[in-house]
Order: C-alpha cells, then sequence, then structure tokens
C-alpha cells in the first residue's frame, strides 16, 4: 500500500505480465469467462423453475448445483441458448420425456480443446420423415390467416395419405388451458421438430 493509501501493483507485475504475456492472457481470459458462467446460471435457475411448473417436478435445486459445475471455459457464447440445452437435456425432452445427444461441455469434466469449446449442436434428433399422429411440432412461418406464427407449437392430429400425392398434416394448435383450438392443413415444409430450448408454450399431452 502507498503512502495515501492506494493499493499499488507488486513489484515487478508489470514485469510479469511483459515477460509471460500468454499466461497473463489466459489469466483474462479465465476471468470473464466466470463472470459469463455466473450469467449462465442465472438463465439455468429461471430456466429450471419455468420446467418444474411446466412438468409438475422439483429438481430445479439439483440442476442449478450441476451447472454450477460446469467448466466456464467450455461454456458457448449463446449462454441462453446453451443454458436451454442444459436443462433440457437433465429434464428429459418433450414431447416424450426422451433425450438427446448433448453437446460435449454439458457431460465433460475436462477442459476441451479450443475447437470443441462452446459447440450447440445436438444431436440424435428426429426428423419429420418419421412423423407419427399425437406428436409435438412448431411452425417456421406465419399463417396469418389462421392468426398463428412461427415459433407457435401444435399437435399431429392427422397424417397425410400415405401415396405421397400430399405432404400437408392437419396440426392442432391452441392454449394449453383453454379449450378453444384450431385445426389447420399445414405444409410439412411449415413445419419442424421442437429443438432444445423450446419453450413450447402449446405444449398439451
Amino acid at each position: 500500500m502507498s503512502r495515501d493509501g492506494s493499493h499499488s501493483a507488486r513489484p515487478g507485475a508489470a514485469t510479469d505480465m511483459k515477460n509471460n504475456p500468454q499466461e497473463s492472457k489466459d489469466s483474462l481470459s479465465g476471468d470473464v469467462a466466470e463472470i459469463r458462467k455466473q450469467r449462465f446460471v442465472k438463465f439455468v435457475e429461471h430456466l429450471a423453475r419455468l420446467r418444474d411448473v411446466q412438468y409438475n417436478k422439483d429438481d430445479s435445486e439439483s440442476v442449478i448445483a450441476q451447472a454450477k459445475n460446469l467448466l466456464a471455459l467450455n461454456l458457448p457464447s449463446n449462454l441462453l441458448r446453451g443454458a436451454s440445452i442444459f436443462v433440457d437435456y437433465l429434464y428429459g425432452f418433450p414431447p416424450d420425456h426422451g433425450s438427446f445427444d448433448p453437446p460435449a461441455w454439458v457431460t465433460t469434466k475436462v477442459i476441451l480443446q479450443k475447437e470443441q469449446r462452446g459447440s450447440i449442436v445436438c444431436g440424435r434428433l428426429k426428423d419429420l420423415s418419421t412423423l407419427e399422429e399425437s406428436e409435438v411440432v412448431v411452425l417456421v412461418s406465419d399463417l396469418p390467416m389462421h392468426g398463428l406464427h412461427a415459433g407457435m407449437a401444435g399437435i399431429v392430429r392427422e397424417l397425410a395419405s400415405g401415396d405421397g400425392t400430399d405432404d400437408t398434416c392437419l396440426v392442432e394448435f391452441g392454449e394449453p388451458q383453454e379449450s378453444l383450438t384450431v385445426e389447420v392443413e399445414v405444409s410439412r415444409a411449415s413445419l419442424r421438430r421442437p429443438r432444445p430450448g423450446d419453450l413450447l408454450e402449446n405444449y398439451r399431452l
């Protein structure tokens, strides 16, 4: 501490930074990663509590605890998307509450190679070719004539005929807690399967 009471850098600190630029750079990136991890855990906390309400579970505290154990340097740059993937992996992903293959940072206990860090690619997700009745789908384009918008989820009520001449299917859209719903014929080109991180406000059993 200097005479005026302010803190001064330890002797030789500036020299250390000049002599070890890579070490100081790594230290700085580690500090930034830890700050970003705190934001990530906050996202996980909010999303996990939402899932508790949605699935009538009480798992959020354990999910938050596991988020705190993740290695900060491995986290993706898109923290919200990463948190969604992490939470959905631990809860099991709808509509069948099964699972998917998560990115490596979700399960690893070691620092990954730089090219492996931060991926948000999830494997083992079904495609539309195996679509069945009663499954959940998500709109990828607006249907203004029916008051529907991209991102809304619905339930497949009837598939197209198997002769290959029709690619539409009958999908039911509506609020989960209301009896008023609408059934619309939608082209498969306007639909996708749910992805990890979709909150699926229209998800219904």
